[in-house]
């Protein structure tokens, strides 16, 4: 069972090795309902910056629909920090 998709003793998860997962997933045949493409379109979702679909805190506000590296704590992105005290993290356009 693959529990997650991520690097170091902690096995913390991003997008780039989400990605590698669900491409390893798809070619192995594995279905499209299995629960772990469940999860990982909730990790997709989580990372990225839409308050709409994103149900963590640190997305609330968030409007322009980029991603964050991960969504792990408050949010992780490899951007400039917050833009000002209360604003959403900065999204960016890659993954690394």
């Amino acid at each position: 069972m693959v529990r997650r998709a991520g690097y170091n003793s902690k096995k913390r998860p991003d997008l780039s090795n989400t990605q590698m997962m669900l491409e390893a997933l798809h070619q192995s045949g594995l279905s499209k309902d299995d629960p772990v493409y469940q999860r990982a379109l909730v990790f997709v979702t989580r990372c990225q910056m839409n308050g709409a679909t994103n149900d963590m805190n640190f997305a609330k506000n968030a409007t322009d629909g980029g991603f964050i590296y991960a969504p792990h704590q408050k949010g992780e992105s490899k951007a400039a920090g917050l833009l000002e005290f209360g604003a959403p993290l900065r999204s960016y356009g890659s993954m690394t």
